[in-house]
């Protein structure tokens, strides 16, 4: 497996236009980091010391979190020419977590879903920011704070070809998803019916990157892609007018509210829980909300967080 591995330390701008800054009178204490972003006004962070302390010993002995990410996942985590620098929505996300809890986050950047899942499950990774789509599937086996919702819709070729509109209009047609999301189960769910009904079933295309799934699309060999409205959005923006969104009105076989949010292995409650609160904190000064209108993202808004908010809190 691909891997990249760098420190967010505290004192390193990690995310364009957001400043770390670190200070503390005592040496013994957490430091103490601003973060400014004048720009979109971003306000001041400093160490939560209740939050700093309500983390599990062994972090706070290591001073540290290993964070599993995306290698892509605009506009979530866009990467540079350089290997260890990365940009976009969750890369301030993190600077700003990083900030109130007073700990470094060591970005492990990953090819695929398919990779971060087992390494959380395996222990490799403390946690992923995402956001990841939340399912009642999945909360059986890791455990999500939910942080944004979103929609997952379709891009397809400027002027939508074949007529696209839901999910009934999906029948026959060849559709990427990502490798272990959970828009592919949708499709397969719906592929039956469209037999049922007489039509051609549909043609489910696994990819492991955003970027191949939306590179299909455009040379012919998909019809459509289904993922999240973030996401295509910004494939869209890059398209110069070669891609559109469709049935974006739609829930697509997702519930009224899909939550997306960070992701943990199951039995760790005391790092869960400090996150939690760590993102209520954020959403309380302003910084979570200025960081997603930054990015274009406010209607991925929430105003509270939760646990496992698809399936039963835990």
């Amino acid at each position: 497996m691909r891997m990249n591995r760098f420190a967010l330390a505290l004192g390193v701008t990690l995310a364009g236009t957001l400043a770390l800054t670190a200070c503390s009178e005592d040496p013994s204490a957490p430091a103490t980091p601003t973060v400014t972003d004048t720009s979109t006004r971003i306000p001041v962070l400093q160490v939560d010391a209740a939050l700093h302390d309500a983390l599990p010993d062994e972090i706070k002995a290591s001073g540290k979190l290993e964070l599993a990410t995306y290698d892509s996942q605009p506009p979530w985590a866009i990467p540079a020419s350089d290997p260890t620098a990365f940009t976009g929505a969750s890369s301030d996300m993190m600077a700003a977590v990083a900030a109130i809890l007073g700990v470094q986050l060591e970005r492990n950047a990953v090819p695929g879903l398919p990779e971060i899942v087992p390494g959380i499950q395996a222990k490799r990774f403390d946690f992923a920011l995402g956001p990841i789509g939340d399912s009642v599937a999945a909360e059986k086996n890791v455990d999500f704070v939910d942080w944004v919702k979103e929609r997952v819709v379709f891009v397809v070729p400027n002027g939508n070809p074949k007529g696209l509109s839901n999910l009934d209009t999906t029948c026959g047609l060849k559709i990427g998803v990502i490798a272990g999301g959970s828009a592919g189960p949708i499709l397969q769910a719906q592929s039956p019916k469209c037999e049922a009904a007489g039509k051609a079933p549909i043609e489910v295309q696994e990819y492991q990157q955003q970027p191949q799934a939306v590179l299909a699309v455009q040379s012919g060999r998909a019809d459509a892609y289904f993922a999240s409205r973030a996401l295509l959005t910004y494939f869209v923006q890059q398209s110069s007018g070669g891609l559109q969104l469709a049935a974006e009105d739609e829930t697509n076989g997702y519930p009224d509210t899909f939550y997306q949010g960070a992701v943990f292995p199951k039995g760790a409650e005391q790092l869960r829980d400090t996150i939690l609160k760590a993102f209520e904190a954020l959403k309380a000064n302003g910084a979570y909300d200025a960081i997603l209108s930054k990015w274009d993202l406010d209607y991925m808004s929430l105003d509270e967080f939760g646990i496992n908010l698809l399936g039963q809190p835990t």
